[in-house]
């Protein structure tokens, strides 16, 4: 788990520093200054966690789904904009390919984790086990301590 969790990490570092590298291109390209495709890349990240996440309305929900979905059509446009160029290309299909490997890493983070709970859950139930045990075979010995 620890070796999946530090790549992880690694490929999540990774991401940061190539979106230094496209938000530096982004300004020599956009000097308009409109949001850069990293931080339309966290709002829909951020939003599609939070309709997984918590419980809404029919409306609200389908108001999150509708921003959504407009986020990523901008997305989508500022991301063909920006591949006309190679470098920003080339950048943006590397930083897409470490999303993927950190989200692989993270897919095992997560399977350890739940294994982890699994095994303390019994780890649990064995000491629980032990002491009823224990306890039980106090009580044998004193009337055997008795008895003699």
């Amino acid at each position: 788990m620890a070796q999946s969790k530090k790549k992880r990490d690694e490929c999540n570092e990774n991401i940061k520093q190539l979106y230094l590298k496209i938000e530096d291109l982004q300004k020599k390209h956009n000097p308009t200054g409109e949001r850069s495709i990293r931080d339309l890349r966290r709002e829909i990240d951020h939003l599609e966690f939070r309709q997984q996440t918590e419980v809404l309305s029919p409306e609200k929900e389908k108001q999150l789904v509708d921003k959504i979905s407009a986020l990523r059509t901008e997305f989508k446009g500022r991301k063909e904009q920006l591949e006309k160029s190679e470098d920003m290309k080339k950048l943006l299909d590397q930083a897409q390919a470490l999303r993927d490997q950190a989200s692989t890493y993270h897919n095992q983070v997560t399977r350890f984790a739940q294994l982890a709970q699994e095994y303390h859950d019994q780890m649990i139930c064995s000491f629980k086990e032990a002491d009823q045990t224990r306890a039980e075979a106090d009580a044998a010995q004193k009337e055997f301590l008795k008895a003699q």
